[in-house]
């Protein structure tokens, strides 16, 4: 893991285009060697049954569709780029809706500035960043997040606040209703607005599918914590009430099978509750199913303290957790922080509100997962997840099968953790509470990637995985 990661802090940096169009050549000999091999396995097979077979070798460019299919499903999306750009027939079939690529391991975006004109990737199978150059309508505003292979993207003013949807291969986009469209929003810009915080108000955004043209989309909105969802192309999110005596605190939201998990914080364990969201003018619904976040009662988690020395304040066990779906099941994987921050501003014995945060420090100690037992309302910690690696951060969170990658273990938690929201809209900047590395589930070890580093609370690192624009 040392060797993928190690060029992560030298922020290597190309043209993703560029590089597609070096590699095309080199990806097709690699073809070809297959299809020879292919060619001559089909025909060899012939001749046994006709000692007259003639070997006849047709056009390069007009392989059959069900080798080309066979050679798409072991390829990654990038791989897949390449072949669609050696000719025009190929590049027919890798645009088939039909034929899956091979799973890839997610990049990760990495801090940007607000004016940049591109965002950078780190791939750890490859051991490289790719630097995707964003559309001219995308580039001025923060990328928050990402979901099924679109990024989440915001910007502009208290009156026109845009969110839209990114496909960095492709370089489509479609916008979300307007964030004025959700009742707390008007809050938000009496407290806390500033035009590049915009981000702040927005936790997460989470997708039901790939096909951006039939999934539905669902948020998680910050001051209250309340959930809304959507589909592209609406005017307006359809906000989820909830019960009111409740008072809902989401740590996250996943769609798994046909269903919206919310991940909600609750003083003792409950039961699973189902509710049911209308999609505005819309004829459907969403079932939102909501789980008790175990973790906050779990043997395991001390309770929630603060000490302060002076102006320094130092809070063990501050928590952060993740849905992953994992094998067709839905795990909770949960995060332990340590957090020290600095205070300004008076003290009142009674009063703490002219006290302001002056600095954050967060670094993640340990993880736990837990598997969710539906029929019993239960949950059982896992020790070992065996070959399969998990990937979490705020925005997406997802699991693979190590064996199918080279180089890559299973039995560990690759994470990317951003705290900015445990301390409200009023975060200052510098904000040093993002980091990245591996979590190894057999031995409680640690290795970090990537030291937590000053970044804007509006820049946040996470999973992305590239989905091919058909």
């Amino acid at each position: 893991m040392a060797e993928l990661y190690g060029n992560l802090g030298e922020y290597l940096s190309f043209n993703v285009s560029s590089f597609l169009k070096q590699q095309s050549l080199y990806l097709s000999f690699s073809v070809f060697s297959f299809l020879k091999q292919q060619i001559l396995y089909r025909n060899n097979k012939k001749s046994k049954l006709s000692k007259s077979f003639v070997h006849v070798y047709g056009r390069w460019d007009e392989v059959p569709y069900d080798m080309m299919g066979e050679i798409l499903g072991r390829l990654n999306i990038i791989d897949r780029i390449r072949l669609g750009g050696v000719c025009k027939s190929w590049r027919s079939i890798v645009k088939q809706k039909d034929i899956h690529s091979a799973p890839s391991v997610p990049w990760l975006l990495l801090p940007h500035a607000q004016n940049c004109n591109s965002l950078s990737f780190f791939s750890m199978s490859e051991g490289i960043v790719h630097s995707i150059k964003l559309p001219k309508a995308a580039q001025g505003g923060w990328c928050f997040g990402s979901s099924k292979g679109w990024l989440t993207i915001a910007r502009g003013t208290q009156d026109d606040p845009q969110v839209f949807l990114l496909n960095p291969i492709s370089g489509v986009q479609r916008h979300l209703p307007s964030l004025t469209t959700i009742p707390s929003f008007k809050d938000f810009v009496d407290v806390a607005w500033d035009p590049n915080r915009i981000t702040s108000f927005i936790r997460k955004i989470e997708l039901s599918s790939t096909d951006i043209s039939k999934c539905i989309v669902a948020a998680i909105f910050r001051l209250p914590n309340i959930l809304a969802v959507c589909k592209v192309g609406d005017k307006e999110w359809s906000v989820f009430q909830g019960p009111e005596e409740k008072g809902l605190s989401y740590f996250d939201i996943k769609f798994h099978e046909d269903k919206l998990y919310g991940l909600v914080e609750e003083e003792e364990e409950g039961s699973f509750e189902s509710h049911t969201i209308e999609l505005g003018s819309h004829e459907e619904a969403v079932v939102l199913k909501l789980i008790p976040n175990v973790s906050a009662c779990a043997p395991f988690l001390n309770e929630e303290e603060t000490e302060f020395i002076g102006d320094i304040g130092i809070q063990k066990d501050g928590l952060e957790s993740h849905l992953v779906e994992s094998d067709g099941e839905l795990l909770i994987v949960s995060a332990l922080m340590n957090i020290l921050f600095s205070v300004f501003g008076e003290e009142d014995e009674e009063e703490d509100e002219d006290r302001s945060l002056d600095f954050i420090y967060s670094k993640t100690t340990k993880y736990q997962v837990f598997k969710i037992g539906w029929s019993t309302s239960t949950f059982t910690r896992v020790a070992n997840i065996g070959d399969k690696m998990l990937f979490v951060s705020q925005s997406e969170s997802s699991s693979l099968t190590a064996p199918h990658f080279n180089g890559f273990c299973g039995n560990r938690i690759y994470f990317s953790e951003d705290s900015t929201d445990r301390y409200g809209l009023d975060a200052p900047v510098p904000l040093v509470c993002q980091e990245s590395g591996v979590f190894y589930l057999d031995d409680d070890k640690i290795e970090r990637s990537f030291p937590s580093i000053n970044l804007p609370t509006q820049c946040q690192m996470c999973w992305f995985t590239p989905q091919y624009p058909y």
